[in-house]
């Protein structure tokens, strides 16, 4: 792009400028305006076009640019980057990235559309980037760079130095050296700063952490999070059968791993697709909405069956009709906590070595404790209200015992489906709210019925 000053306009965010640009045909203003701002906010920024102002903005593009633009962007918006650009121009981009990057770009790319990039790769590239699309994209192998360096363990501090000055700046994300034996085995590792509190003289092997931790490339992606996570670590060796370095993972690229992990918790938690976003064609997600949504309200036609079986104490004290929801509510929103913070210690790994039967007991003993309380709360006020001491009575003892249910399988499904290879975020949503709403529903009716009737 062109170094170009956008021209004075009267609304101050790029959006609006780049539009009324467009509108006049100054592409000139439009390239200079997304040349001020970060490739993130650039994708924010094209991200709210539709597709034909959009592709006016992208053929301003030239070739190094448009890395970084596809490195930050998502979802749609990124299907659309690389469908916009021919096979010639990804292969140059590809040839400025990093083979971890470069190899993300290569798998969101069609099998047609791949095979053209590859082809225009020199030999070197394409010896470099496919070797990693042989792994998994959730696996250490999908994730790792190949870009690393290795030094023999008895070499002297000032070589070492000497060879970072030669290839520093290829090594933009260098934090940790790997150190090899003479067969080319990992043998330990050293950072940067315990590099440099090293003299001259001494061999880089006397810094250096001899016991490193290492990945194979077929280890998953979560595991390799959790790792980075309780060892605070920079960067991840990956080694094959032999020991010998295949390649590395930075703690940047670990961060992608996390926020896509929680992205696809937190869209399973709402019963949504995990490839949902603000991009995505509204045709596409009326189908992928609606067909959870659809799920949803069957299970809540078994609330609803629960509720007809005692349509005949209902309509003798519309009051219970009053009160029913809250129990249920009460017993969701208990059991959706309770999963939350069961789902979030199995991601953390902090459920490694703890009982399932202590865990679910404890949770148990939480839900009632909270019941007990909303017990004494909820009977209070409904009488205050109601005048009623025998209905007070069952809602307060309703409440107590959805709120100690609703503990009880909030840990309880969550780790039953890990055990069954089940993802336990899906506990939420459907399975575990309809089971609370249903239980509290027959709960409180069944003992109005029994107890008032």
């Amino acid at each position: 792009m062109s170094q170009n000053l956008p021209a004075p306009s009267s609304s101050t965010d790029p959006v609006d400028r780049i539009r009324e640009a467009l509108d006049e045909g100054d592409l000139t203003t439009v390239e200079a305006i997304l040349k001020d701002l970060h490739p993130a906010d650039q994708v924010k920024v094209l991200a709210q076009f539709g597709e034909e102002e959009r592709d006016r903005c992208l053929d301003l593009y030239e070739a190094p640019e448009i890395g970084p633009l596809i490195s930050e962007s998502y979802g749609r918006l990124r299907e659309h980057l690389l469908d916009h650009f021919p096979p010639d121009v990804l292969a140059e981009v590809v040839q400025g990235l990093d083979s971890d990057e470069a190899a993300d770009l290569l798998q969101d790319l069609k099998d047609h559309a791949a095979d053209r990039v590859l082809a225009g790769l020199s030999f070197e590239d394409r010896a470099e980037v496919e070797p990693l699309l042989s792994y998994p994209e959730d696996t250490a192998g999908g994730r790792m760079q190949r870009e690393v360096f290795v030094v023999p363990a008895k070499t002297r501090t000032r070589k070492v130095l000497a060879e970072l000055r030669k290839v520093g700046r290829d090594l933009e994300e260098l934090q940790d050296i790997y150190l090899v034996d003479n067969r080319g085995v990992l043998a330990g590792v050293i950072s940067i700063f315990q590099l440099l509190r090293l003299e001259l003289h001494t061999p880089v092997v006397e810094g250096a952490n001899m016991d490193p931790l290492y990945v194979a490339p077929e280890e998953d992606q979560e595991h390799v999070a959790s790792l980075f996570r309780k060892h605070r670590l920079h960067s991840l060796p990956v080694v094959d059968d032999t020991g010998r370095i295949l390649g590395q993972i930075t703690a940047d690229d670990i961060l992608g791993v996390m926020e896509e992990e929680a992205t696809e918790d937190l869209y399973r938690l709402a019963n949504i697709n995990e490839a949902s976003d603000l991009t995505e064609p509204v045709l596409r997600a009326f189908r992928r909405r609606a067909s959870w949504l659809t799920t949803n309200a069957v299970a809540g036609i078994l609330s609803a069956t629960i509720v007809s079986f005692f349509s005949g104490s209902i309509s003798q004290l519309p009051a219970l009709a009053a009160l029913m929801p809250i129990v249920a509510n009460l017993g969701g929103m208990g059991g959706v906590q309770t999963a939350t913070i069961i789902v979030r210690a199995m991601a953390l790994g902090h459920m490694e070595g703890a009982s399932p039967a202590w865990v679910t007991a404890r949770q148990a003993s939480v839900g009632l404790l909270i019941g007990l309380f909303f017990c004494l709360v909820g009977a209070a006020v409904a009488y205050s209200i109601l005048g009623s001491p025998g209905l007070a009575l069952v809602f307060g003892v309703s409440l107590a015992l959805i709120l100690l249910v609703s503990g009880i399988l909030g840990s309880a499904i969550p780790i039953t489906l890990k055990r069954l290879g089940f993802d336990p975020a899906l506990v939420s949503g459907g399975l575990l709210t309809t089971l609370t709403d249903s239980i509290g529903f027959l709960l409180f009716l069944g003992l109005a019925s029994w107890f008032l009737f």
